[in-house]
């Protein structure tokens, strides 16, 4: 392993591309935390006459999107991200000023009137914090590149990057935590 390799391995964890732990984690949010629920039935516009919902994976194929929330006609009604912060354990690193959206998973939101959240959850998956298509387009002036390693490759990404206190937050946050944050 290189050494920029391995530093990207300290940030990110030893797999980074494997999102199945926080696939399942949101799935686990959506049978558990109340709130999520709510926000997810608000945020996606999903009335009562539309349930029950149930959540996919790859809505839109392989390596798009991660998850999607459908209705019970199957129509997708809420595009989902995940991913994790490896250096949130167990509090959110003091050092951590933004939250954070690719550019390049914006293609597959923009244009489909498809409601779109970016998850972003601690290594623990007791946390997450969550941004929407509304921020990251707000943020947009935000963007900035930075070199990451993709499937084996280092290569530029465009980030954008959203406040925390204007992302919202679900799951066990301890209270000095959430200060720093809100």
């Amino acid at each position: 392993m290189s050494n920029v390799s391995q530093l990207i391995a300290k940030h990110n964890g030893d797999d980074p591309f494997n999102d199945e732990a926080q696939r399942n984690a949101l799935k686990s949010f959506l049978r558990t935390d109340l709130d999520f629920v709510r926000f997810i039935l608000d945020y996606a516009e999903i009335k009562s006459d539309a349930k029950p919902c149930d959540i996919i994976d790859d809505p839109l194929g392989e390596k798009r999107v991660d998850l999607g929330i459908i209705d019970k006609n199957s129509n997708v009604r809420c595009l989902v991200e995940v991913d994790y912060y490896f250096k949130w354990d167990p509090f959110w690193p003091k050092n951590y000023k933004n939250a954070h959206a690719l550019e390049r998973k914006i293609k597959y939101w923009r244009g489909k009137n498809i409601p779109y959240i970016g998850c972003t959850f601690s290594k623990n998956l007791d946390k997450m914090i969550v941004i929407t298509d509304e921020l990251i387009t707000e943020y947009m002036h935000t963007k900035r590149k930075k070199w990451v390693e993709l499937h084996g490759e280092l290569v530029e990404d465009v980030f954008i990057s959203i406040p925390p206190f204007r992302a919202f937050k679900f799951g066990d946050w301890q209270d000095d935590e959430l200060r720093r944050v809100s």
